[in-house]
């Protein structure tokens, strides 16, 4: 496995530092190969997200669109704690907390940034005898007997490590397993036999990996089918982030899964339950950085009003916003135009909005002019904010990697990488700080395509409130969108115009496509093969009036997620 890591800088000093820690977050284009990890057409000589770079191209053929590559990925840290919680339901386990894998094209389940370090390797050996430690003091809970034989010691071990590996075990691995279990419990006595068992079984790597053969008696094609439980597998951690179901489970077993049809049955069935919305979020809090803004605090001096209980407010009112907008508006242009907002009284309050006298979130909507979706919710412009002020290059970089899947230009060398002081008998905006910074040609060439996009958000302080003035002076929010084909560069007016703008774009939908293939296949998809997929997704996503979770439900059905490629 190859952990990619990329920098990006830029020319200023206060910018440079926080865009090469953001190199980590959702939609880091740049560690895909220079394409912005988009979603064009292989060979379209375009920019990354379904535009060629004359014009929009025809899509490309099925047989194109076709598994290059399936990459065994490791649970994440929120998966492990579930499935260990899973096996031992009634016991009281704790966080069950292990180190984080760092993200990869803007996702933490990426395999190819899963390297194991020794410390991660300690954590799950300690983890796996504190479980054992407490599952021997409840053996009934859980454990299939308890009489103190070495045939009790085989059928625990037999129960454990099936529910653990998520199918049945092979004959091979019936056999070791018995002959573990009766050779510690022969050996160390049965309590601690059992307890031998438990962290062995919790620290093999059919348990902490999602290891996947395929079904090569169905191969054909140079594909080989996923198994119905490497299915089941697949289906659960990405859409409950966890193991399966006793459904989904008997589903594998009786063939259901074995076709795209029955994926989608229980794909349909599975989003229909509320673990389903936990899995959206987070996908959501990945690809948006709001991680980000639930480290965020601003300076208490500047911002007073930005207490713990508003931060929370703003960070819960996203949330149902993003709940509201996949689960019941469902399209992508509602997720950046709708002017609902959820508010309670102390987010209210401190946003100057009209308060909706509860403690309790309340629909109500955004005044028109000035928020419109989800790239001027409160939230989301604090994660790209410093402690004391916005950043619009920061949220130039946002919407450019994240949103659109552009890619950046590369900043010169040596650039001077120190921020002037503001004089102060010369008082100035963010905006016009920014741009006497970047008037040298080094720095336009670098920052006119993110500029244009950040000064957009100048209405909008640190903490995400609304201002018309900043330091006495008039707002600028003028903005324009440069070198994004399909898209229409005239100059614009404002955040809510810039969302308008690009809402309906191919673009747009190509690039949150290609997040979520990121995201579900845990990859990157910086190949021909998978730009082809997320190019027919887009375009079918598109005409279907932007709904999300019927192209959720395509990726499902494609034989990129059903089968694996045929290993040369």
């Amino acid at each position: 496995m190859v952990l990619a890591s990329v920098v990006i800088t830029a020319c200023t000093g206060r910018i440079t530092g926080e865009l090469a820690e953001a190199d980590d977050r959702p939609g880091g284009g740049a560690a895909t190969g220079g394409d912005g990890g988009g979603a064009g057409r292989s060979g379209s000589g375009g920019d990354g997200a379904g535009n060629g770079g004359d014009g929009a191209a025809e899509v490309c053929s099925l047989e194109e669109a076709r598994p290059d590559s399936a990459p065994i990925r490791r649970l994440t840290p929120l998966e492990y704690q579930r499935t260990i919680h899973g096996l031992f339901p009634q016991l009281e386990l704790g966080q069950l907390s292990v180190a984080p894998d760092p993200s990869l094209d803007g996702f933490n389940n990426n395999a190819a940034s899963q390297t194991p370090s020794p410390v991660l390797i300690e954590q799950y050996r300690n983890t796996a005898r504190s479980v054992a430690a407490v599952a021997l003091g409840e053996l009934a809970s859980w454990a299939p007997c308890s009489e103190e034989t070495s045939g009790c010691a085989q059928q625990i071990a037999r129960d454990l490590a099936e529910r653990a590996y998520r199918r049945p075990l092979t004959s091979d691995e019936t056999s070791e397993i018995n002959a573990f279990a009766t050779a510690s419990a022969s050996d160390f006595g049965f309590a601690d036999g059992v307890s031998m068992i438990i962290e062995g079984v919790l620290q093999m790597p059919q348990v902490l990996y999602r290891p996947e053969v395929g079904d090569a008696d169905r191969a054909a094609d140079d594909l080989v089918p996923l198994t119905g439980h490497e299915l089941a597998t697949r289906l659960s951690y990405l859409l409950w982030q966890e193991p399966p179901d006793a459904a989904l489970l008997e589903a594998a077993e009786n063939g259901e899964l074995d076709d795209a049809d029955g994926v989608e049955e229980h794909a349909r069935r599975m989003l229909g339950d509320d673990r389903a919305k936990a899995a959206v979020q987070d996908f959501h809090r990945q690809w948006l950085m709001l991680e980000n803004a639930e480290r965020y605090s601003p300076d208490s001096d500047a911002f007073p009003s930005y207490t713990s209980e508003v931060k929370e407010a703003v960070l819960e009112s996203t949330r149902r916003f993003i709940d509201y907008a996949f689960w019941d508006e469902g399209s992508v242009s509602a997720l950046f135009t709708d002017r609902t907002a959820f508010v309670n009284d102390a987010m209210a309050d401190a946003y100057g909005m009209s308060s909706p006298g509860s403690t309790e979130m309340t629909a109500m909507s955004f005044d028109s002019e000035q928020r419109a979706g989800i790239l001027t919710q409160p939230a989301v412009l604090a994660s790209t904010s410093h402690s004391r002020v916005h950043a619009p290059i920061l949220r130039g970089v946002f919407v450019r990697r994240n949103i659109l899947c552009s890619p950046l230009p590369a900043p010169p060398a040596n650039v001077n990488a120190v921020l002037p002081d503001v004089a102060a008998d010369m008082p100035r905006t963010t905006r016009q700080h920014i741009e006497e910074t970047h008037v040298s040609a080094d720095c336009t060439s670098c920052h006119k395509a993110i500029d244009g996009i950040g000064f957009a958000f100048e209405n909008f302080d640190a903490i995400g409130r609304f201002v018309t003035e900043e330091n006495d002076l008039p707002i600028d929010a003028s903005g324009e969108l440069v070198g994004i084909d399909g898209i229409d560069d005239t100059p614009f007016e404002g955040a809510v115009e810039l969302a308008t703008r690009i809402a309906d774009s191919e673009r747009l939908h190509a690039c949150v496509t290609s997040q979520w293939f990121r995201y579900a296949l845990g990859r990157s998809d910086n190949s021909a093969a998978t730009r082809c997929l997320v190019e027919r997704l887009s375009t079918s996503m598109q005409a279907g009036g932007g709904d999300m979770q019927e192209m959720l439900i395509e990726l499902l059905r494609s034989d990129f997620f059903r089968y694996l490629p045929v290993s040369e």
